[in-house]
């Protein structure tokens, strides 16, 4: 029987997903759009704390990386519905081809049943939202895989990156070309959090900041590796214990994330 899978104690599920486009448009035209969402107070489900962390630390990356129209979602206002209906309209319908997107998502995640048969462990992965409901083995107002899929691919025109922090998954991205993706973790694998916040976020808030200070480029192989290197070292210092979670990426390792000559 297939059954939610949800984050263990030792660690927060946190599910980061980030979508930044990087062409170069007048500045009249441009809409640099931010979507920041972030669930640790739940109405059904168990609550996450120091979500508010991750939150404020991709605020600051996003403003770093030159994004200046930045809307929230907290606790709850990210509901099922109105995740889906600002996405539409603050970035489908308010961005167009060459504009740059920031989508990021903190919370639980899970896992269900795949019901369209493209995953090979038969498991389709969820973000877990304000009202989502556990129901048996299903889980109710879960924004799954293939319902993201569907609302990104509506991004067309853009060079989207997509972040997610969160356990198993490494599957939850986006066969298209115009998409990089990036997961904090294996399908197997937990990821895990600390009390400053969740290890893949601090990692992304980290390489983020000293990159753009440094005024160095950054690309998605770049940003991999240095995340990478956070986790293992929080892990081999002992802050962290257990096995670290690998990062895992798919596109162009060259995608550009920041580029100090676009200033």
């Amino acid at each position: 029987m297939n059954v939610p899978c949800f984050k263990d104690v030792g660690g927060r599920l946190l599910v980061l997903i980030a979508l930044i486009t990087m062409a170069c448009v007048p500045f009249a035209t441009a809409a640099d759009r931010a979507l920041i969402v972030g669930v640790g107070d739940y109405a059904h489900v168990g609550d996450l704390s120091g979500i508010n962390l991750d939150v404020d630390m991709m605020w600051e990356a996003a403003e770093r990386l030159g994004f200046r129209e930045i809307k929230t979602l907290m606790d709850q206002e990210a509901t099922y519905d109105r995740f889906r209906s600002l996405f539409e309209r603050w970035l489908i319908e308010g961005t167009r081809a060459g504009d740059r997107v920031l989508l990021y998502f903190s919370g639980h995640g899970g896992c269900v049943a795949d019901q369209n048969g493209d995953e090979s462990d038969g498991k389709d992965e969820a973000l877990v939202l304000y009202d989502t409901r556990l129901r048996g083995d299903t889980m109710e107002r879960s924004r799954r895989g293939d319902e993201l899929h569907a609302l990104l691919q509506r991004l067309s025109g853009r060079r989207v990156l997509v972040l997610i922090d969160a356990c198993h998954s490494s599957t939850s991205h986006v066969d298209d070309p115009s998409i990089a993706f990036l997961a904090a973790a294996a399908d197997s694998e937990l990821v895990r959090a600390t009390p400053a916040g969740s290890l893949f976020t601090l990692g992304l808030h980290k390489a983020i900041n000293d990159t753009v200070s440094a005024r160095q480029s950054l690309t998605l192989q770049a940003l991999r590796d240095e995340v990478d290197n956070f986790i293992r070292s929080k892990f081999d210092s002992g802050d962290v214990y257990g096995e670290p979670h690998q990062p895992q990426f798919w596109g162009n390792p060259d995608f550009p994330i920041y580029d100090p000559t676009q200033d």
